[in-house]
């Protein structure tokens, strides 16, 4: 049986013979324009190298030896804290001849509840405002610092950069609130040190039961007695709120004196609380929805 032929039109062999030409150009210049886009991106890759090179060369130059000194002394510092240092000044006592105190000097009420006594809107909520991943880090969160500072250009209020443990830290230790590399520096070492001698329990314990605010109310026992004539179990979730938008700036959020303010960065916080979990619709709705009642005490 013989074979079909196979006929060729010799017309459209110098046509396909153009497409697969053409074809070969397209790819020959798209390869061209992808390596000139790889070169470029590989010189750009390379200056931002030489720049942060650069960058980090002229800062450890003009700030070497103050970051060699402040986490030297963030080091000494940490080895030398001891959980008395989480304390706020005792009273000064005075005894008679047979040891019978007769007498109490103190500038301010102080509290320190134990854990499992503070009322959890305090517990939670503090979190959920303060340091939202105050559970997961170890004493500095970069992330939780970069959102402070885009919160805080974009005019916001609630979060601050520093964690709950270098807050304690600042306040409680270092009691220094200089605006300084150095002081941040010495901060953040002692604060990761702080974590290793420390539960988290323990530290947001002393968080809350030093914290100032305002009015010379140090810790939620004394303010919750002073703003609303309670204990600080005793407190509802409006009530807390209240309290802990205080801290970011206790004169301009004072229920007393700016009753609005304080209005106002109380349902935020309650907002956030409710975003966060710690309260239910139900509990949001009905704390919006009620004024600030305070019973202030002398």
């Amino acid at each position: 049986m013989s074979r079909p032929k196979m006929i060729v039109n010799s017309v459209d062999a110098p046509c396909r013979m153009n497409r697969l030409y053409k074809e070969r150009k397209k790819k020959s210049r798209f390869r061209r324009i992808l390596g000139w886009v790889f070169k470029i991106f590989f010189i750009l890759f390379l200056l931002l190298l030489l720049t942060a090179g650069g960058l980090a060369g002229y800062l450890w130059y003009k700030y070497g030896e103050t970051i060699t000194t402040s986490v030297t002394e963030g080091f000494e510092i940490a080895e030398s804290v001891e959980e008395t240092d989480l304390l706020r000044r005792p009273p000064t006592l005075v005894y008679d001849g047979d040891g019978n105190v007769i007498k109490e000097f103190k500038q301010y009420e102080y509290e320190n509840p134990e854990y499992e006594e503070i009322n959890p809107y305090f517990i939670d909520g503090v979190v959920a405002v303060e340091d939202k991943r105050f559970w997961i880090h170890h004493g500095v969160d970069l992330y939780g610092t970069l959102r402070g500072i885009v919160s805080t250009y974009l005019g916001g209020d609630v979060q601050g950069g520093s964690t709950i443990t270098q807050q304690l830290v600042r306040n409680m230790i270092l009691k220094d609130n200089e605006i300084s590399i150095k002081r941040k520096l010495k901060e953040q070492v002692v604060a990761q040190e702080l974590e290793k001698k420390l539960s988290k329990e323990e530290i947001l314990r002393y968080y809350l039961n030093n914290v100032y605010f305002g009015n010379g109310n140090y810790g939620i026992g004394p303010a919750s007695r002073y703003y609303f004539g309670k204990d600080q179990k005793e407190l509802t979730p409006a009530e807390c709120a209240v309290i802990i938008g205080i801290t970011n700036n206790p004169s301009l959020f004072d229920p007393i004196t700016q009753p609005e303010n304080a209005l106002n960065k109380r349902n935020r916080i309650l907002k956030i609380w409710l975003e966060e979990g710690v309260i239910t619709k139900k509990e949001y709705d009905e704390a919006v929805s009620t004024p600030i009642e305070l019973n202030v005490q002398d």
